[in-house]
């Protein structure tokens, strides 16, 4: 039995990424073994993935300056969340179930999810 060649596509989920993955998976042999890193799963609930900059094809200085508005878009994010779960257990008084609740909703990893949502939305 012959050895497998073996591909790796890492991915940033956003639509520009499905369709490159859908490519190489339909371009691939029967004796290539293609498998999906998803490079995103650091990302907080609402955050935005770096790779969107490709959808908007930009360049040199614009995507640049474009990257710098997503980092600082996110960082917002991520200091709201934390000041939402902060206020909710201080100011609201959650129980601990409550709380965990609450917390369940910024779980890093939904991002994945939501990027499919949105990229099956825009296909149709």
């Amino acid at each position: 039995m012959p050895m497998k060649r073996k591909i790796e596509v890492f991915s940033a989920g956003c639509p520009c990424c499905f369709e490159t993955i859908e490519l190489v998976r339909k371009s691939a042999c029967p004796s290539c073994e293609v498998t999906v890193l998803d490079m995103r799963s650091h990302l907080g609930t609402g955050q935005l993935c770096p790779g969107n900059a490709d959808m908007f094809k930009l360049s040199g200085p614009k995507k640049q300056a474009y990257l710098e508005a997503l980092n600082s878009y996110n960082k917002a994010v991520a200091a709201a969340s934390k000041q939402f779960l902060a206020d909710a257990k201080t100011k609201a008084g959650l129980s601990e179930a409550e709380l965990a609740l609450a917390q369940s909703w910024f779980a890093e990893g939904l991002n994945p999810e939501i990027n499919k949502i949105l990229a099956a939305k825009e296909k149709k």
